[in-house]
């Protein structure tokens, strides 16, 4: 399985909360996991998780970490894209190694 490693940094306004969206694109199925930065593990589907506030996160990392199965009988393509706050800041693309295998994507989001 490959592991497509991502370094990501996202500039914080100090009383915005931010929240954060995971999405498996491309009609795959996918998981992400996480510790958040109160030291509280995160999993599943990742939908305006929040983070906290601009001030609060300034200079710290985020490590997370997922996996896209590939189902879709159309195509072996996968994505994943990264949103805080309803903006996407990235959009990772890959294609599995074979039919119905898996990818893993680590992303290291910090914040800035």
């Amino acid at each position: 399985m490959r592991n497509i490693i991502t370094k990501l940094s996202h500039k914080v306004e100090d009383k915005i909360i931010c929240y954060l969206t995971i999405k498996v694109g491309e009609a795959q199925i996918g998981y992400s996991a996480f510790k958040d930065l109160d030291g509280k593990y995160i999993s599943g589907n990742i939908i305006l998780y929040p983070i906290g506030k601009g001030e609060k996160i300034r200079g710290k990392t985020l490590i997370i970490t997922s996996m896209v199965t590939d189902v879709n009988p159309n195509t072996d393509l996968t994505s994943i894209t990264y949103t805080i706050n309803d903006n996407d800041i990235k959009t990772v693309t890959k294609e599995v190694e074979s039919n119905n295998s898996s990818i893993y994507y680590t992303t290291y989001l910090k914040f800035e």
